[in-house]
């Protein structure tokens, strides 16, 4: 974890997919101030303190979650000075103590519809097209739900958001599994899917693992 004093008022944090996993932290969780993002922020905020000297005063809080790369996340706290003024504008929270109150503002959109448990989605990265259709060809049988390729600096990506229900978790590992054989795993979520809408190509829009799977 990266931690910047910018001034004052604001410090930045820089989280890998390492600390996140260190922290047992999704990147979806920073979003929606789950227990366990909580309690990373008070981890950073302690982390703020010790290295930066930066200190909230129980001054009221604004957090924004902006993703950096397909496996980072920066976040930048904010101390509002008055905030009266901006307080119907933002996600504010109250005093650092009452982290129960905590929520947290993404300049990243929220996918409408049904939420997804964050298993549900996958994210996986291949140096070449032909090792994604070959996944593709190999998950095809047994996939069901939404899924889109990417192009993304030089290499391709296969977003997949599986539909299936609890009873069916081991039909969804065994995809993983099978996967995994030809890609590289990356931060799954819909933030994630946005940072690639965002910065990347979208190559395939629609039943990406089913097209695919044709052309083998």
């Amino acid at each position: 974890m990266e931690i910047v004093r910018i001034s004052n008022t604001q410090v930045k944090f820089i989280l890998t997919k390492t600390d996140l996993v260190e922290h047992n932290v999704k990147i979806a969780e920073l979003a929606y101030g789950s227990q366990k993002a909580q309690e990373l922020f008070r981890h950073m905020m302690a982390q703020a303190l010790a290295e930066c000297s930066f200190e909230t005063e129980n001054s009221p809080l604004m957090i924004e979650a902006i993703p950096t790369t397909i496996d980072s996340i920066t976040v930048i706290v904010t101390k509002v000075t008055n905030p009266e003024q901006i307080e119907e504008r933002f996600n504010m929270i109250p005093r650092v103590s009452d982290l129960s109150k905590m929520k947290f503002k993404s300049r990243k959109p929220v996918i409408p519809g049904r939420a997804p448990q964050i298993s549900d989605i996958m994210i996986y990265s291949f140096d070449v097209l032909d090792r994604a259709i070959d996944a593709a060809a190999r998950i095809n049988g047994i996939f069901s739900g939404d899924s889109v390729l990417f192009k993304f600096e030089g290499s391709y990506f296969i977003y997949a958001n599986n539909d299936f229900e609890s009873e069916n978790r081991t039909k969804l590992e065994a995809i993983e599994t099978i996967i995994g054989e030809y890609g590289q795993k990356h931060a799954s979520t819909t933030i994630s899917k946005a940072y690639l809408e965002e910065h990347g190509e979208i190559i395939v829009a629609n039943d990406a693992i089913k097209k695919l799977a044709l052309t083998k």
